[in-house]
């Protein structure tokens, strides 16, 4: 938070941001009160997120530092593999209608956990005496097997047998791992959980990422959608009107585009390698499949950057820094002007109305 009021800040004072997009794509979340205090740059002052805990008991957690970093067009862009921290920070901003969600349905991480090390809840006395079993074990064990690694930043030693695999650390602990215990459920200030569902965008983009594969909803044990009373709350600007009229503009350019059409067509590709149960291990068709798919990928590119009046690049040339096309990105930073735009005619309506007023009062 503190990292984005400083950026936001430095283009303030050299004037030259119109609006902001914040990519949140592929971040799996983290800090509850970093999602807080970030979308405190951009409210004043308010809910921003209910937990109900295992006892049914809710608690609001709110922004309470007064004013903003930001209040200029704001947008957020999201997709699958955006998750916890990142949806509380997505949804709060679409809830009160401080601006744009674009990309595709979020993860769906709505969930409070814990992680409760086993080893700090055995006494010791217990693993003192798995201690003594294992170096018994040792000396009656011929073929024992050891392999050294690194967990959570401690370097540890893989006992194996062909009864048991023992982790232990470099005193000879034990490690028994850890337990993750659902605490509680994340739910929107609307009431909405985040779980299962996730962030809805408001500007819906197709998704590289299988959501039947991919997403809370495909897992089995997974706790289900759920609502509860909405905060006290109330939405800073109602966006529906100019949704309507974005989405219009948007979808006209999405029929137009080539970056639209090739992205499709990496989907559809993606798809079809899913689907696919075996691999050839034929050296010689092994470099077809590998030639052909090369093929594919540079004749994508030329296409791209034909439509940019770019040269074509060869096989083999290193792909140059402006051949990293991101369409999901131009057509949210398009939607975005867009909205700039419809935000500037109705600045000068008002105005103008405001003046028409006052003449008329004079």
């Amino acid at each position: 938070t503190r990292d984005v009021r400083l950026l936001i800040d430095t283009l303030k004072n050299l004037d030259k941001v119109d609006a902001i997009v914040m990519d949140l794509r592929a971040n799996g979340g983290g800090s509850l009160n970093e999602a807080i205090e970030l979308t405190g740059l951009f409210i004043d002052k308010g809910p921003v997120v209910q937990v109900r805990d295992y006892r049914n008991s809710i608690t609001v957690d709110e922004d309470k530092e007064a004013g903003t970093a930001w209040n200029g067009p704001f947008g957020v862009m999201i997709d699958r593999v955006s998750a916890s921290a990142s949806e509380i920070f997505a949804g709060a901003i679409q809830d009160y209608g401080r601006g744009l969600i674009m990309g595709t349905q979020s993860y769906g991480k709505g969930t409070v956990q814990r992680q409760i090390a086993l080893n700090d809840m055995v006494d010791p006395s217990i693993l003192q005496k798995m201690m003594s079993m294992l170096a018994s074990s040792k000396n009656k064990e011929v073929n024992e097997g050891k392999v050294t690694t690194k967990e959570n930043g401690k370097t540890v030693t893989v006992k194996q047998n062909s009864n048991h695999t023992t982790i232990v650390d470099k005193d000879g602990v034990p490690q028994l791992g850890q337990l993750n215990l659902t605490m509680g459920k994340f739910y929107r200030i609307s009431g909405n959980s985040n779980q299962h569902k996730g962030i809805i965008p408001d500007f819906n983009f197709p998704s590289i990422y299988p959501l039947d594969k991919i997403g809370e909803d495909t897992e089995p044990s997974a706790l289900p959608f759920d609502v509860i009373k909405p905060s006290n709350y109330k939405p800073l600007e109602n966006l529906g009107p100019v949704k309507a009229s974005l989405t219009q503009r948007h979808k006209e350019r999405m029929a137009q585009s080539l970056d639209y059409k090739i992205l499709q067509e990496d989907i559809i590709e993606s798809k079809k390698r899913e689907g696919e149960t075996s691999i050839t291990l034929n050296e010689a068709k092994l470099k077809a499949e590998r030639d052909d798919l090369e093929a594919k990928s540079l004749a994508r590119v030329n296409k791209l950057r034909a439509s940019r009046g770019l040269a074509p690049i060869k096989k083999g040339d290193k792909s140059p820094k402006e051949d990293t096309f991101d369409f999901v990105q131009q057509e949210s930073l398009n939607i975005m002007v867009d909205f700039m735009k419809m935000n500037q005619s109705d600045k000068t309506a008002q105005d103008k109305n405001d003046f028409s007023t006052k003449s008329y009062a004079t």
